[in-house]
């Protein structure tokens, strides 16, 4: 199991046998550096993606807790100083989806850290349930359908 220990600064890996005490067998906090982990999932190629709410930005890391890549959400033009992203997946096609929650906007990254799609408007004043379908407060959490995320197998 990959627990996100938000409190900890860190995701841990462990043992899940039923009727027996669980183990830690890793411990992720991207070299030391980790805050506020929000959320966590394992990649098909074994790495770690980490989505680091305390400093604002998504990690990968590797099996060692060295990092790979990451993407700060504060780095962007019109950022919220503290947007404190909740949760990102990795898509099959490479992308990072960042729910970049006090940015109002979900997010999709690509590796060379380009925002390739934008779904909100990034700190829109005045939310409304009934507003333009482009408008969210606070989005937490969001996926692609049917698309690997780490949560569950590809279809």
């Amino acid at each position: 199991m990959l627990i996100a220990d938000e409190g900890n600064n860190r995701a841990i890996e462990v043992t899940h046998v039923i009727g027996s005490a669980s183990t830690i067998v890793a411990s992720f906090t991207a070299s030391g550096t980790a805050g506020a982990m929000a959320f966590a999932s394992r990649l098909p190629n074994g790495n770690t993606l980490l989505t680091d709410a305390g400093n604002n930005r998504i990690v990968e890391v590797n099996s060692t807790d060295s990092v790979l890549w990451e993407y700060v959400t504060t780095d962007r033009p019109g950022s919220n100083p503290a947007p404190a992203p909740t949760r990102a997946v990795r898509l099959a096609n490479g992308n990072s989806l960042i729910s970049d929650q006090f940015n109002d906007q979900v997010i999709e990254v690509n590796q060379a850290k380009q925002i390739v799609a934008a779904y909100g408007t990034i700190n829109t004043p005045g939310y409304s349930p009934k507003s333009a379908l482009t408008r969210m407060n606070a989005p937490y959490s969001a996926y692609v359908i049917g698309d690997y995320t780490g949560i569950t197998p590809p279809f």
